[in-house]
């Protein structure tokens, strides 16, 4: 099923036409569903609406790009399924609008999962712990 780990990660992935695949990204009740690449760049960015920025399941995973983060509310449940079938659920904590972008948002963050997205002039910070 999997054509190699990626050892950035070391987290199983799914190739697809080229493409490699680390999670699929569910928030259920609102049936929004997003596959996460391992890389991703502008001229993907229909087909591959987001990707994995860091993972290091000791710490936290983080994720970012799509417009998934905008449609997420404060308590919703966000499951992460993995290649292999392992799931991971998540409880939103807290989402936070900022007109920048600084990776200090990333470094202070004590949460297991977060995702992040820009939407038009503001970036959209969703904290999340495990649920």
């Amino acid at each position: 099923m999997f054509d190699k780990i990626d050892s950035s990660y070391d987290l199983p992935i799914l190739s697809h036409n080229k493409i490699d695949f680390v999670f699929l990204l569910e928030q259920n009740d609102k049936k929004l569903r997003m596959p996460v690449a391992s890389e991703w760049n502008g001229i993907l960015a229909k087909t591959i609406p987001c990707r994995i920025v860091s993972a290091d399941f000791k710490d936290t995973i983080v994720i970012g790009g799509g417009n998934f983060a905008q449609k997420i509310d404060i308590a919703d449940i966000i499951t992460l399924t993995d290649m292999r079938g392992m799931v991971y659920k998540y409880k939103v904590d807290k989402v936070v609008h900022k007109c920048d972008f600084n990776k200090s948002y990333f470094k202070s963050c004590d949460k297991s999962l977060t995702i992040f997205s820009k939407n038009r002039d503001e970036f959209i910070f969703v904290y999340c712990s495990e649920s």
